[in-house]
Formats: structure tokens, sequence, C-alpha cells
């Protein structure tokens, strides 16, 4: 499990901080799919 959460040395650090970014913005995506529509389109 420690491995994972140590990237590999040829991880640049801007490509770990991208990963970071997405898979912190990876749960919202659905909840922003279901909420933009509703807020695009108001009934």
């Amino acid at each position: 499990m420690s491995r994972l959460l140590e990237p590999p040395d040829r991880l640049t650090a801007a490509r770990r901080l991208a990963l970071t970014a997405a898979a912190t913005l990876l749960p919202v995506l659905p909840v922003a799919v279901t909420l933009v529509p509703g807020l695009r389109a108001p009934a």
C-alpha cells in the first residue's frame, strides 16, 4: 500500500500535482454533470 502513496521518481512534480488535482476533481464530476443541466435550464 505504501508503494502506491509514493509515486516513482520519473513522475515530475507537475505530473504529480496534475494527478492529485484529477483525483480531487473526479468525485465531483458526477455531481457537476447532474447539477449543471439543471442550472442551465431551470424548470
